[in-house]
């Protein structure tokens, strides 16, 4: 086979080389010769021969080389290489080896015409060939009677396919013959791997002409199919495989491990690292094909680590045989930690950690420039060193790559165990499966990401505590376990209580705002006891920016909604301490998540439970409340569950001051987020020429000046204040920038509203500057665009962050603290304004987009109330056009139901999104309104008939002028034109 020679010389040392056919033909290199260096694409290349069908054919060629170093020359280094190229028809078998020239006994080595290795076990019973080579229909090899010849006559030759890329799959088709099949052989491969698999049958089954055409190849196929996954145990008799999966290199990947010798047989799965060659784990596939792909470093990191541990859990490995190598790797050194480390480092570093690469698909476009290799180890002395070969485009998933490795906020693994077992006891949750984060669906296509992380393990009914071990995908980030530290890959002592007891696992980003949360619910078997109650808003998975150490504080109200796994549970609960069993305050909370009658409402509960401070009579200092929450579930014919307690403590900061913390320090941008008593959010954005704060906060008269606070804060005094809108919760404290001198910016549209809640009354409508969309604010480093989205209030206004993608988005495309029950409020808008707006919007982000202004998988909202940066723009956008949507679609009787927090007058709400779902972190909107005036009093069920009804009332008698203002409220009632308020401007001047 081809090979590749790697020069090395003294340190600083330059190496010069001539290469040539023909022993000793080189020329004599010179410092004019060409120049080796450390990373150059396929170092020399010992190119092999052409194969011939009459024999081998072999070629000898010359390498010399110099190496030169402040003037002084070596002695000239002289190589011969003999490269051989066997027929095609050709296998060579033998005996695998380790490196220390020790056969690996019981087990034969077969190889085709480029040198692809498969492997050949026999048992009492019938005998294996685990992979299947390349084969030419031209000069035809023929796997099976190779085996045939080895194995004798009478016993079934099975075929396993560890996974089926075109190096290992080629010859199945000769599996299938009539003599094979007579005696009960199989072909196995992961159910994922199936239709592959069948294309390559056809395809050689045809070409060999084996079979007359492609349906009775595909017949022959499906008689002799089986299939093999994680747990299986292949038996033949005497001699066992345990099968493992491990996607990553390719998605139907398994491994076979004899636990009675210690082999474990992995084709490709953990990578080949072939030094002459300059072989390495191929992971650079990004889009191929469909079905032809590598996963992420992320995504791969939880699928190894998984595999590992059921290997572990198995026995040890002595010996691991891959599907490249030349000599057989020693289990017991450190290749396996080295390829985790070397996964890892990608994980972390990102491109940081990578090199350009030696080798890799060069015939097919973007492959070569986008390749990169990360190597641990030293390949040219260490025969445990790893290389991995990963692509650009996909070397971490979306969202993480190009310098968001602190975003990573994954599990990379989960084990739950009894103390001192090994094994994980969530193996036997389908939905934990074979990777914590993601699914892979059975047909062989790309993973997708989990929508629940919720698992379920199961333990007998005396166990009173099990070993809890989360494991960080990225090294910098930090685990809690119901509020606890934990240390990534240690175990947590979780005590039992009841028949099921639930952990909520969070796991913080290396950022420090990126977050996930995972549950565990543990089950006693055969208990008779109802799941105690849960809430998804307790300190165990959610915790307040401005309190991270100490969890249960919060600076706002809270909104409670409490859960129990036992269905049809009842749940009783106290808020002043007392116990819900026996006390005369205990009330029944109802968990039904009622939706409305509209197709694609949004789930919610009836009414949440409030945990707030007392403010009756307050003052306005400082006040701290401590609540305590107790709960159980019960359920006739059951056993109570445990009462269980959740304590929160309420800090409510005065009514004068601010707090504030930085969010951003990079460049030349600093950014952080003010909060006002109510815990309202504002956000001073500060460049190298000047510093803007958007929006004015709550206050009462007298607070401490807010433009002095920021001032401080910035360390400059050329601070002016951006209104987003004009409700009181953002407007309040801009007189203290008026008194200041500094400039106040506002959609004139809110200016009415604004000033009815300024802090200063001698301010006017002189004072303000108005802007609308297309103004650009140049903070030096840092510039800010402006976007009208009218809905919320008619002046609505959002800052766009191109360079740093952060959209400031204040009110206008709601909130969704799951903690206090946020909403979009409308109060007595009509909705149709917001929807027009929301859609004008999600064309202006995709169009910035695709035009590269901005990047989507990196792009982060923060609004006016949320604790937390918003992911995913247009999966949020989508969300909140669902919830505008079901109103125009249904009318508000129909989308609209009770809200759990009506705010603004508002008397009914439109959901869209779980707030629960997924652990409470996926999309959810409540957009609370007014179901008098939420369609301005249009009796109607859908656009198409809004339609029509604006067609046949504008048609009769209207002037040219009107009938297209006309098209236009039809487009903009449909929600496909501009939006309403511009439409009714330009109504006033044409009618």
């Amino acid at each position: 086979m081809t090979y590749f020679v790697t020069l090395t010389a003294q340190d600083g040392a330059d190496i010069y080389y001539e290469v040539a056919e023909g022993a000793d033909k080189a020329a004599v290199p010179t410092t004019a010769s060409k120049k080796f260096e450390t990373y150059q694409y396929r170092q020399i290349e010992i190119t092999q021969p052409t194969a011939s069908a009459e024999g081998p054919v072999t070629k000898t060629y010359n390498v010399k080389a110099i190496a030169v170093q402040n003037g002084r020359t070596s002695s000239v280094a002289n190589w011969n290489y003999d490269v051989t190229s066997i027929p095609h028809h050709e296998l060579k078998v033998g005996a695998p080896q380790g490196l220390d020239g020790n056969e690996v006994p019981d087990v034969t080595l077969i190889q085709d015409y480029d040198s692809d290795k498969m492997y050949l076990v026999q048992g009492a019973k019938r005998a294996m060939v685990l992979d299947a080579g390349y084969f030419d229909a031209d000069d035809a090899a023929n796997l099976y009677e190779t085996a045939r010849e080895i194995v004798g006559e009478g016993k079934p030759i099975d075929l396993i396919i560890g996974h089926p890329h075109p190096d290992h799959v080629q010859m199945t088709h000769q599996f299938l013959c009539a003599e094979n099949k007579a005696l009960g052989a199989k072909v196995y491969v992961n159910e994922r791997g199936i239709e592959v698999l069948r294309d390559y049958v056809k395809r050689f089954g045809v070409s060999s002409k084996m079979f007359a055409d492609e349906a009775a190849a595909s017949e022959a196929y499906d008689a002799q199919l089986e299939t093999l996954k994680n747990g299986d145990v292949y038996d033949m008799g005497g001699t066992k495989f345990n099968v493992i999966e491990l996607p990553g290199h390719q998605v139907a990947g398994i491994m076979l491990f004899d636990t009675a010798t210690g082999n474990l047989f992995t084709t490709d799965q953990i990578g080949n690292n072939r030094a002459h060659i300059m072989d390495s784990f191929w992971m650079q596939f990004a889009n191929l094909s469909s079905t032809f792909f590598a996963d992420s470093m992320d995504v791969y990191l939880s699928s190894l680590q998984i595999a590992l541990e059921r290997v572990d859990s198995l026995g040890t490995v002595k010996r691991i045989l891959t599907g490249h190598n030349d000599v057989v790797l020693d289990g017991t050194a450190s290749y396996l930690d080295i390829l985790q480390t070397a996964v890892q480092k990608v994980v972390d570093e990102g491109t940081d950690a990578m090199t350009p690469t030696l080798r890799t698909l060069d015939s097919i476009n973007g492959y070569l420039e986008n390749t990169k290799t990360v190597v641990v180890g030293d390949r040219l002395k260490d025969i445990n060193w790893v290389g991995i070969n990963v692509n650009l485009q996909n070397y971490l998933s979306d969202g993480y790559r190009n310098g968001n490795e602190d975003k990573i906020a994954d599990l990379s693994n989960l084990s739950v165990h009894k103390q001192g077992e090994k094994g994980n006891l969530l193996w036997n949750d389908p939905n934990f499966g074979i990777n914590v984060n993601w699914q892979y669906p059975t047909d062989g296509t790309k993973p997708t990401c989990k929508t629940t992380t919720s698992f379920v393990a199961e333990v007998d009914e005396n166990t009173t505590s099990i070993e809890i071990v989360p494991t960080a995908a990225s090294s910098g980030a930090k685990i809690t376990v119901n509020g606890n530290a934990v240390e990534s890959g240690k175990a947590y002592q979780g005590t039992l209580t009841g028949g099921t007891t639930r952990f909520v696992i969070k796991v913080t980003a290396k950022n420090g705002s990126d977050s996930k949360t995972y549950t565990l619910n543990v089950s006693k078997k055969n208990s008779n006891q109802v799941a105690a109650p849960y809430t998804y808003t307790d300190y165990d998975s959610y915790t307040d920016p401005y309190y991270p150490d100490t969890p249960g504080n919060f600076t706002v109200t809270q909104y409670i909604a409490l859960f129990s796994d036992t269905e049809g549970a009842e749940i009783k609960y106290t808020v002043d301490g007392s116990d819900p069993k026996t006390s005369d305050t205990a009330k029944v909370f109802d968990q039904t998540k009622f939706k409305a009658d509209s197709g694609f409402g949004g789930a919610e509960v009836k009414e949440l439970i409030t945990i707030g401070a007392d403010t009756d009579n307050w003052d306005g200092t400082a006040k701290q409340t401590k609540v305590e929450l107790k709960a159980y579930a019960s359920k006739a014919g059951m056993e109570d569950s445990e009462v269980v307690t959740f304590t929160y403590t309420i800090d409510r900061m005065s009514k004068m001051e601010h707090k504030s913390r930085l969010m951003y320090d990079m460049d030349s941008m600093k950014v952080w987020s003010v909060i006002d008593y109510d815990s309202d959010k504002m956000y001073l954005i500060k460049g190298s020429k000047g510093a803007l704060l958007i929006d004015a906060g709550m206050a009462p008269e007298g607070a401490n000046n807010l433009y002095e606070y920021c001032k401080q804060l910035a360390g400059t005094d050329n601070i002016d204040v951006y209104i987003s809108h004009g409700h009181p919760d953002h407007t309040t404290q801009l007189g203290d920038f008026v008194q200041a001198g500094r400039k106040v910016y506002i959609n004139e549209k809110d200016i009415p509203m604004a000033l009815q809640y300024v802090n200063d009354k001698t301010v006017t409508a002189g004072d303000f500057t108005c802007i609308s969309e297309g103004y650009q604010f140049d903070l030096g480093g840092v510039v800010l665009d402006n976007y009208d989205i009218p809905g919320h209030t008619p002046g609505c206004m959002m800052l766009l962050d191109k360079a740093h993608n952060i959209l400031y988005s204040s009110d206008q495309l709601g909130c969704n603290r799951r903690s206090v029950a946020d909403s979009l409020t409308l109060i007595n808008n009509d909705v149709r304004v917001l929807l027009s707006s929301l859609r004008i919007f999600r064309d202006k982000v995709t169009a910035l987009a695709e035009a590269g202004e901005i990047d989507l998988d990196k792009l982060v909202v923060w609004s006016g109330h949320d604790d937390y940066e918003i992911h995913d723009l247009l999966g949020h956008l989508d969300t909140l056009i669902t919830a505008a949507q079901n109103i125009v679609d249904y009318g508000p009787a129909t989308a609209m139901r009770v809200s759990v927090r009506n705010t603004g007058g508002s008397d009914g709400a439109s959901f869209a999104g779980d707030r629960y779902a997924n652990g409470g972190t996926g999309h959810f909107i409540c957009m609370n309104g007014s179901k008098a005036n939420v369609l301005a009093g249009e009796d109607y069920t859908a656009v198409d008939e809004l339609d029509k009804k604006y067609r046949s009332d504008y048609s009769g008698g209207m002037s040219g002028a009107s009938r297209a203002v006309q098209g236009i409220c039809v487009r903009a009632l449909a929600m496909s034109g501009d939006t309403l308020f511009r439409f009714f401007e330009r109504f006033d001047q044409l009618v």
